[in-house]
C-alpha cells in the first residue's frame, strides 16, 4: 500500500513536471513572440491607433466570460475525472454538450458588439475607426472561444504539448504577418486586427484535427452526443466562476478600461508601451499553474487534501522567488527599457502638460 502511493505520488510529480517544462518552454516563445508584436505594433501604428487597439482588446477581455459561462474550467476539470476513471463516452458527452453552449452564447456576445459597434465608438472609443476594428475583433472573439474551449479540453487530458502547440499557433500567426507588412506594406489598424484574427483561426483547426489524431473516440462527431442532465452539472459548477473570472479581469484590466473612458487613445498607446514588464511576469506563474490544475482536480476527487495543500504551498513559494528579480529589474530601469524597446517617441509625454491629455472628439 504505502508503495502503491509512492508511486502515484512520483507519477503526480512527473507529470506535474513535464507539464510546468513544456508549458514554460512554450510560454517562453509566446511571451516572446506577443513582446516582439507589441514593439513592432507601437513602431509600425500611432500612440493614439496603438492606444485603440488595446482599449478593443480590453473591451472583449471583459465580455470573454460570458462567453463560455465557465465551461472552459469546467471541461478541464470533467476531462480530467472521467480520463481518470476511463469513461470515453462520458468524455465525448461532456465536450459536445459543452461546446454547443460556448458556440451559443459567444455568438450572441459577438452579435451584440457588432450591432452596437456604432453606438461604442461614439460614446466610449470616440473614435470612427473603431467601428471596422469592433467587427473584425468579433469575429476574432467568436474564434477564440472554440480556442480557448480546445486548449481546455487538451489540459483535461493533461495533454500540455497540445495546449502549447495551439497557443503558440494562436501567437504566432499575427506576429509573423506584422513583420513582413511593416517592411514591404504600410501597417494599418484594420490590417492588424485582422492578422490577429487569423491567429485563434488556424489554432483552432489545427488544435480539433490533433485532438482527433490523439483522442479519436472523444472528438468524433457522429453520432453526436448531448446530454442535458450533464451539461446543467458541468452549468453547476462553472456559473459561478462567472462573478470571479468577471471581477479577477476587471480588478486586472480597470486601468486601460478607465483610462480609454477618461483620457486620450493616445495617453492609452503611452500606458500600453508601460506596461511592457507584465507579459514577462507573468508566464512565470502560468506554467505552473496550468499543469496543477487537472492534478487539483484528481486530487480533489480522491480527496487527498493533504497532499494537495503541499503542492499549493511549494508552487507559491517558487511563483515568488522567479518573479521578484524581473519586477525589480523593471522597477530600477524604466525609462531605459522603454527607450531601448520602443523608442524615444514614447518618453515624449513626460514633456506635455498633463492638461493636454483631456479627450479628444
Amino acid at each position: 500500500m504505502e508503495d502503491d502511493r509512492i508511486a502515484e505520488e512520483t507519477n503526480y510529480s512527473r507529470v506535474f513536471a513535464r507539464g510546468s517544462a513544456i508549458t514554460f518552454v512554450g510560454l517562453i516563445l509566446v511571451s516572446v513572440s506577443q513582446f516582439l508584436l507589441r514593439i513592432f505594433l507601437a513602431r509600425g501604428l500611432s500612440e493614439a491607433m496603438f492606444g485603440l487597439l488595446f482599449s478593443v482588446f480590453t473591451f472583449f477581455s471583459l465580455l470573454n466570460v460570458f462567453s463560455h459561462l465557465g465551461l472552459n474550467q469546467a471541461i478541464t476539470k470533467f476531462v480530467s475525472g472521467y480520463n481518470a476513471d476511463n469513461k470515453p463516452e462520458k468524455i465525448r458527452t461532456s465536450i459536445f454538450s459543452s461546446l454547443t453552449t460556448v458556440i451559443g452564447a459567444s455568438l450572441l456576445v459577438s452579435s451584440l458588439v457588432i450591432v452596437l459597434s456604432g453606438f461604442l465608438s461614439s460614446y466610449y472609443f470616440e473614435s470612427p475607426r473603431a467601428i471596422p476594428l469592433l467587427i473584425i475583433l468579433s469575429v476574432w472573439f467568436f474564434f477564440m472561444s472554440f480556442h480557448h474551449f480546445f486548449t481546455s479540453v487538451f489540459q483535461g487530458f493533461k495533454d500540455f504539448s497540445g495546449r502549447t502547440l495551439m497557443r503558440m499557433v494562436r501567437n504566432f500567426t499575427p506576429f509573423l504577418l506584422v513583420i513582413p507588412t511593416i517592411y514591404f506594406f504600410d501597417l494599418t489598424l484594420n490590417r492588424a486586427a485582422v492578422f490577429y484574427l487569423l491567429g485563434p483561426v488556424f489554432s483552432t483547426v489545427g488544435g480539433y484535427w490533433l485532438l482527433r489524431r490523439r483522442r479519436p473516440n472523444a472528438v468524433s462527431i457522429f453520432p453526436f452526443p448531448l446530454s442535458r442532465p450533464m451539461l446543467k452539472e458541468m452549468l453547476a459548477f462553472g456559473v459561478p466562476l462567472i462573478l470571479a473570472g468577471f471581477a479577477g479581469t476587471l480588478i486586472g484590466k480597470i486601468d486601460t478600461v478607465l483610462l480609454t473612458g477618461l483620457r486620450s487613445l493616445r495617453d492609452v498607446g503611452f500606458y500600453q508601451a508601460a506596461i511592457l514588464a507584465k507579459p514577462m511576469l507573468t508566464f512565470l506563474s502560468t506554467s505552473m499553474a496550468v499543469p496543477l490544475f487537472p492534478i487539483i482536480s484528481e486530487l480533489w476527487t480522491k480527496e487527498e487534501i493533504d497532499r494537495l495543500r503541499e503542492i499549493i504551498s511549494r508552487l507559491t513559494k517558487y511563483t515568488l522567488v522567479l518573479s521578484v528579480p524581473v519586477a525589480l529589474l523593471f522597477f530600477a530601469f524604466p525609462e531605459e527599457i522603454i527607450r531601448i524597446v520602443y523608442g524615444s517617441r514614447y518618453l515624449a509625454e513626460e514633456l506635455v502638460p498633463p492638461e493636454s491629455g483631456s479627450r479628444k472628439h
